[in-house]
C-alpha cells in the first residue's frame, strides 16, 4: 500500500462466484452452477464479499424479484439486472419460466478503468437436473421492515457532509475524508474517552464536518453525535470508481458496507455518540485492573 500503483489504481486478477472462477476461463479448474427445474422460483442471496469492485449482477433472460436488502424487507421490484455494491446483500426471486437450456450467471464490475482485462464472472444456471425448493411460505425474521421508520417529520440535530479523495501526505499514498486521513492513536478511543473525555488522545470536534481542509494531513477524527438525536449524513465521492462506506454499530437504510484499501489508508473517522447516566444495563463498567 506504500506503492502509489497499488494504493490508487491496482484491481483484482479476477471475480469469482463462490469461491469459483469465470465459466470458460483458461485458468478456472471450476465454476458456480445452479440446477433449477422449469416452472419454480427460487431465491438466490447475492452478496458481494470483495473489498474493491462493484458490480453488475444477472440472470441470462431471466428477470428478478427484489424481496428483501441488507436485512430489510423492500417493495417488491423486477429487473433484468442488479447493481452490488461492497458489502451489499440482496434476495431475490427468480423463476424459471424459459427454455429447458443452460443460461449465464453474469457478475460485471461497475465504473472501474479496466482497459482491455475481461474481469467479468460467469456461472451457469442449469437444466433439467431438480434442486430442492427452498420453502417460501417460511417468512425470515429480519430487523425494521421496510415503513417501519418514518424519517419525514424528524428534527436533525446535525449534518455532516463527508467528502473523499485520494492525496499525498508526506510522500504517502493516502486516502482521506475532508482532507483528513485518520491516523490511529496507541491508546483504544473507548479507553481514551473513558480517561475524561480523550483528554491528551484526541481533542473532539476537531476536524472539519461540512468543510474541507485546505492541505491533506493526519489526524485522530472524532465528532460528536448527539444521544438520541438524528443526523443527516451527506457523502461527497470526488474518487473516479465507485465507493462505499460502513458505520460500525449503526445500520444504514439501505446499504451498510465499506472498500477495505481505502479504510486501511485513511479513509475513516469517528462519531461520539456519549450518554452521561452510568446506567450498567447500557454498558458495562470498565475492569477493576484498567491500566491508567
Amino acid at each position: 500500500m506504500e506503492d502509489k500503483q497499488m494504493a490508487f489504481q491496482a484491481i483484482p486478477n479476477i471475480i469469482l462466484m463462490n469461491g469459483k472462477g469465470p465459466y470458460g476461463h483458461p485458468l478456472s479448474k471450476s465454476y458456480e452452477s445452479f440446477s433449477v427445474t422449469k416452472g419454480k422460483t427460487y431465491r438466490f442471496r447475492i452478496l458481494n464479499v470483495g473489498t474493491a469492485l462493484s458490480f453488475n449482477f444477472r440472470i441470462q433472460n431471466h428477470q428478478m424479484v427484489i424481496v428483501e436488502t441488507e436485512g430489510s424487507y423492500t417493495n417488491q421490484i423486477t429487473l433484468d439486472s442488479l447493481d452490488v455494491h461492497v458489502g451489499h446483500s440482496y434476495f431475490v426471486l427468480v423463476t424459471t419460466y424459459q427454455n429447458e437450456v443452460d443460461y449465464y450467471i453474469v457478475a460485471t464490475p461497475k465504473l472501474n478503468n479496466t482497459g482491455s482485462r475481461n474481469l467479468d464472472d460467469v456461472g451457469v444456471l442449469r437444466f433439467p437436473i431438480p434442486l430442492q425448493m427452498w420453502n417460501m411460505t417460511a417468512g425470515a425474521s429480519r430487523p425494521n421492515p421496510q415503513g417501519t421508520f418514518k424519517v419525514t417529520n424528524v428534527t436533525l440535530s446535525k449534518t455532516f457532509i463527508l467528502q473523499n479523495y485520494v492525496a499525498e501526505i508526506q510522500g504517502r499514498p493516502r486516502y482521506v475524508v475532508n482532507n483528513v486521513s485518520y491516523l490511529t492513536p496507541n491508546t483504544p478511543l473507548k479507553l481514551a474517552d473513558y480517561l475524561k473525555n480523550g483528554s491528551r488522545v484526541y481533542n473532539l470536534d476537531q476536524f472539519p464536518v461540512k468543510s474541507v481542509n485546505d492541505n491533506a494531513s493526519y489526524g485522530i477524527s472524532v465528532v460528536t453525535g448527539n444521544h438520541k438525536g438524528w443526523i443527516e449524513l451527506v457523502f461527497k465521492n470526488h474518487l473516479d470508481v465507485m465507493d462505499s462506506w460502513h458505520f460500525d454499530g449503526f445500520g444504514f437504510y439501505v446499504v451498510g458496507s465499506q472498500n477495505l484499501k481505502n479504510w486501511y489508508l485513511g479513509q475513516e473517522l469517528y462519531l461520539r455518540v456519549h450518554d452521561d447516566e452510568p446506567n450498567p444495563a447500557k454498558e458495562r463498567p470498565p475492569p477493576q485492573n484498567l491500566l491508567q
